[in-house]
């Protein structure tokens, strides 16, 4: 099954790999927030909101990464998975998924937050990331 999370810098030329092939991905989620105006005046019996066309969307999952050879190399394996996030935060602005035959996107993507841990052989990694359009199609 062909499962990958890439963020991707704008023209696509460069991306670093949140989720490989040998990777499982889990609590999967995105939410979205749509930018509301609340109007108010006096005597106005309620106020009036509006929708302003604004959404934001935010990706989070969680990534558990194959075993690595040793307890060390797990642990420098979370020092090297962190530099690469650190050097993309200003270039890379596109996050891409693909799980199986469905591909999804999510456009102007910003990392908002991001956590390692070991546990064992084991790193696990979370994430999440506020953009704008999140789209996705199963080709036909």
């Amino acid at each position: 099954m062909n499962t990958t999370i890439e963020w991707q810098d704008s023209d696509g030329a460069n991306a670093v790999a949140l989720l490989g092939t040998t990777d499982g991905v889990n609590n999967y989620s995105v939410n979205g927030q749509a930018q509301v105006q609340v109007r108010t005046a006096l005597r106005l019996s309620a106020a009036k909101p509006t929708n302003r066309g604004n959404l934001v969307n935010r990706v989070s999952f969680a990534v558990t990464y194959a075993p690595a050879a040793s307890a060390l190399a797990a642990q420098q394996a979370v020092a090297t998975k962190t530099a690469a996030l650190l050097g993309a935060m200003v270039t890379h602005c596109l996050l891409e998924g693909v799980f199986s035959t469905f591909t999804w996107q999510l456009a102007d993507a910003a990392l908002e937050s991001y956590e390692f841990l070991t546990h064992g052989l084991t790193v696990y990694g979370r994430f999440s990331f506020i953009g704008g359009a999140y789209t996705g199609e199963t080709p036909s």
